[in-house]
């Protein structure tokens, strides 16, 4: 590889690893693959990302994808460094690439170590990886045209945590906590996170979303998959029960009329 040209790769930067345990050199002769991302052929264009315009998976490889050319070029490249392409996603513009630990830190710049660090996950199990610090470099054809090089440095990244709403009638507070008791849904009603209340922080048994509770008794925040339109419903009832124990219009004391219940209205017998 003498006489060959490398330039820097913007954002390739990594930093220390605190907390971990060094293990040494790694073997310079073990095969690992990376996989490369690629320049778009052409960028997108705003009616696509933001709508209504749509393409077929084929129709935006071709139009937006990796350029054949630029992956031509990126196996020709490459395999001047000792390094061979396996497969190309036009589409995703991913490149993935085989070679021993010691041609791909030669090609990219890297000096790869490998440690034992604390599982993001759990906070406890240590986790033996490959690690890197600093920035990559990439072969001065390749400038512009390849953006990323990952898997290199392949320490464990956090993962998204998710937790199990609560079944339904389930406490929502510690053993032994003074907080509200649990709640669940009203027979025929809305859920009762759904409902005004005034003072209490509840749980909704199917989402686990909190209901907040605002000055006037009603709660922002509700789960989405709440009817709003619940609490309408049952008012519209009422008023209806109301109206048929009143009677019929013009009868004493109907509502919409001006006397009172019992009394006649005015201009009445």
């Amino acid at each position: 590889m003498t006489g060959q040209s490398f330039v820097p790769l913007p954002g390739s930067e990594r930093g220390s690893l605190p907390e971990s345990q060094q293990l040494g050199a790694v073997d310079e002769a073990q095969q690992i693959e990376v996989t490369l991302v690629t320049r778009r052929r052409a960028a997108l264009p705003r009616d696509l990302v933001e709508g209504p315009a749509t393409l077929t998976p084929e129709q935006f490889a071709e139009q937006h994808g990796t350029d054949p050319a630029d992956l031509d070029l990126i196996s020709a490249v490459l395999a001047g460094h000792g390094l061979r392409v396996t497969s190309a996603d036009a589409g995703a513009r991913r490149v993935r690439v085989t070679g021993t630990i010691a041609a791909l830190s030669a090609t990219f710049g890297a000096t790869l170590r490998l440690a034992r660090t604390p599982d993001p996950v759990t906070g406890q199990d240590m986790v033996e990886h490959r690690y890197r610090e600093g920035g990559l470099q990439i072969p001065a054809e390749l400038n512009g045209i390849v953006l990323a090089v990952l898997g290199l440095d392949d320490r464990p990244q956090a993962r998204a945590q998710f937790r199990r709403a609560p079944a339904a009638g389930a406490r929502t507070t510690a053993p032994g906590s003074t907080g509200p008791a649990p709640t669940t849904p009203a027979p025929g009603g809305p859920p009762a996170s759904c409902r005004p209340g005034r003072g209490a922080h509840v749980l909704h048994p199917a989402s686990g979303r909190r209901a907040v509770p605002v000055p006037g008794g009603r709660r922002r925040d509700r789960p989405d998959h709440c009817d709003h339109r619940a609490g309408r419903r049952i008012r519209q009832q009422r008023s209806r029960s109301l109206l048929r124990r009143a009677g019929p219009p013009g009868a004493l004391g109907h509502r919409g009329q001006r006397g009172r219940r019992g009394q006649p209205a005015r201009g009445g017998p």
